[in-house]
């Protein structure tokens, strides 16, 4: 058979979704890869942790978080994916948000907790959607371009401009805007994504 050209996707039917979900994975990406990732200067630098209390924080988030995110895929499908994105990206809005903003040792640990489980648990929810939107012969297709090609620059370039801000403003103030990403990435689910839970992949995969 002849080879399938990388941008064969761009030709069809799913255009127009490849292009949602790249930016909705993009926009998710801004804010968890941050999130976590610069935590411990935040703790450490605005808020005079030390860095045991920083990995004992970090700790109790990881252990409290993880039986959290194996609920999520059954969360999923019980409630479906749309309100499933509802409830998980707002989780991780507010837990991004206040693990930046709070002052205490304990309620910093707390929304760090909830933002240890909203940039693990978003994962399944857009993963679920690149699953059921597309069909299987462009499925792996579908997520290479939604996924490692539009969205990754988001995964990329959110830290070097939290750090570019953080070196004027803090920590706090550089990352915890990064929330902006899934709140947009909700917004456009809620507009642009269909209810996939329950239905038949005919239903939910033909562009």
């Amino acid at each position: 058979p002849a080879r399938r050209s990388p941008f064969a996707i761009f030709h069809g039917p799913h255009r127009k979704r490849v292009l949602q979900l790249g930016l909705i994975w993009f926009l998710t990406y801004a804010c968890s890869n941050t999130a976590i990732s610069f935590w411990k200067e935040f703790a450490v630098g605005d808020r005079g942790f030390t860095d045991g209390q920083v990995g004992a924080s970090l700790t109790i988030a990881a252990v409290v978080s993880l039986p959290l995110v194996f609920g999520a895929g059954k969360l999923l499908d019980r409630i479906g994916r749309r309100k499933g994105a509802v409830v998980i990206f707002l989780t991780t809005i507010v837990g991004v948000w206040l693990a930046y903003t709070l002052e205490g040792r304990w309620a910093l640990t707390g929304a760090l907790t909830l933002g240890v489980f909203g940039v693990s648990a978003v994962l399944p929810v857009l993963n679920a959607f690149n699953t059921e939107l597309f069909p299987t012969e462009t499925r792996g297709e579908a997520f290479a371009w939604t996924n490692n090609l539009l969205g990754r620059p988001g995964y990329v370039l959110a830290p070097l401009a939290v750090g570019y801000v953080a070196e004027t403003h803090g920590w706090g103030p550089a990352v915890g805007p990064t929330v902006l990403g899934p709140l947009l990435a909700l917004g456009l689910i809620l507009l642009w994504l269909p209810e996939t839970a329950g239905k038949e992949l005919e239903e939910t995969a033909g562009g």
